[in-house]
């Protein structure tokens, strides 16, 4: 079972450093983890749209405080990386690209009642496939590498590895599905 832990230790082990048995530990290696692996694991999720952290929401509407901008206001949904897209709710098209700003924790658009398709922010390591495992390991190495090593020329290798490896698990994942666009059309008309 893939843990935080065990991505940090593929990253040490990489960098010929000492593993850890926790985050909390009073080591370089813990404290240097602890505060790079959820950023890490942010950057690596929000570099892509990956299968297994798509997620779908209506959005809730709130009071718009930008009128003469924007028509609606509506809010972020929770433990969002990012939007891939927004969708009018209702429509039999998904095709047209829907304009929209985000403001803290805020969506503006000029459509009343939209549906967001965004990546989310998956912390369970045990959802991750083994591509975006390595792909995560290797970044983290990246982010490591000064900080356990202090090695310049370890970090700079470390860093084409990581982009080698996020290529591939990029590639991997876009072949675990059809590409065939979710419509919040379909979804509501198979809930009827």
């Amino acid at each position: 079972m893939t843990s935080a832990v065990e991505i940090c230790n593929l990253a040490l082990s990489e960098l010929h450093a000492a593993s850890i048995s926790s985050l909390d530990e009073a080591s370089k290696e813990s404290r240097a983890c602890k505060r790079w692996y959820d950023r890490t694991r942010k950057a690596v999720l929000a570099s892509s749209e990956w299968s297994f952290a798509g997620a779908f929401s209506v959005l809730a509407e709130l009071t718009n405080d930008r009128d003469g901008e924007w028509g609606y206001k509506y809010q972020v949904p929770n433990s969002i990386i990012k939007i891939r897209h927004l969708s009018a709710l209702g429509a039999l098209e998904d095709d047209l690209a829907i304009p929209y700003q985000i403001l803290g924790e805020a969506i503006y658009a000029d459509h009343e009642g939209l549906a967001a398709v965004y990546t989310a922010d998956i912390e369970d390591p045990t959802k991750f496939h083994e591509p975006f495992v390595n792909a995560l390991a290797s970044s983290l190495q990246a982010r490591l590498a000064l900080p356990v090593t202090g090695d310049r020329s370890l970090r700079q290798d470390a860093l084409l590895d990581a982009q080698r490896l996020l290529a591939q698990a990029i590639t991997f994942d876009q072949g675990q599905s059809l590409q065939a666009t979710f419509s919040p059309s379909d979804y509501l008309t198979a809930r009827d």
